[in-house]
């Protein structure tokens, strides 16, 4: 923020957003920090405070949350917690559905791409190898050229949403999906060892006015 303090905060809103709260809220410290105890001490940081990611952060909000009763239908946030893959999955295992803000450059895959499942053969015996994507598989593309490129995503049909009103007339954003999977690493193999996770949606939405146009991935259920 303008006065250097970086805060992650958890909010809850019902009632088609006309009433809002903040559950709660805690202070990122950026890891620089702690290369520097001195100036910690001396800006009264906690000694026994440890560094964490802001989607670190979040997820402790959020299963705080959790823990006190509190239910969630969807949980929404930008691209810096979109991006992060180990935040999807933790979500996923919590069995918490959301709709997230994605960077331009994420990549993915409209159809899913094969995968290997077994180990390959050296000599009589089978070497043991993690499921990996055949050779002949596509490479993810990114969503930015998926949407100017792929005919699939061009020729899905729009739907128009209205979002407010404002000075200059209702705000309205349209909107487009399609299932979708993400590269997702596979724990235990080598270093860039990608598979597509589990069928999500891309949702792709514009203001037809500006162009502007944002990303997001969900893990809605297919209807």
């Amino acid at each position: 923020g303008d006065n250097c303090v970086v805060s992650v905060h958890l909010g809850y809103s019902w009632q088609d957003a006309r009433c809002q709260c903040v559950l709660g809220s805690d202070l990122y410290v950026p890891a620089g920090w702690w290369a520097d105890p001195e100036a910690c001490r001396e800006a009264g940081v906690p000694e026994e405070l440890i560094f964490r990611k802001k989607w670190q952060i979040a997820l402790d909000l959020l299963r705080v949350a959790l823990a006190n009763g509190v239910r969630f239908g969807w949980l929404t946030f930008d691209e810096g917690y979109g991006a992060v893959r180990a935040f999807l999955q933790e979500l996923q295992q919590l069995g918490q559905r959301y709709v997230a803000e994605v960077p331009q450059d994420t990549r993915g895959w409209l159809v899913e791409p094969a995968v290997l499942q077994k180990g390959a053969f050296q000599g009589h015996r089978r070497r043991r190898r993690h499921p990996r994507l055949a050779k002949k598989s596509l490479p993810p593309a990114t969503v930015e050229n998926l949407r100017l490129h792929s005919s699939v995503l061009r020729q899905g049909p729009w739907e128009n949403y209205y979002i407010k009103d404002t000075d200059k007339g209702p705000l309205l954003w349209r909107a487009k999906a399609h299932r979708f999977h993400l590269p997702m690493p596979v724990p235990g193999a080598a270093h860039g060892t990608v598979l597509p996770s589990p069928e999500l949606w891309l949702i792709v939405a514009q203001n037809p006015l500006s162009g502007e146009t944002k990303y997001f991935v969900s893990n809605a259920a297919a209807g």
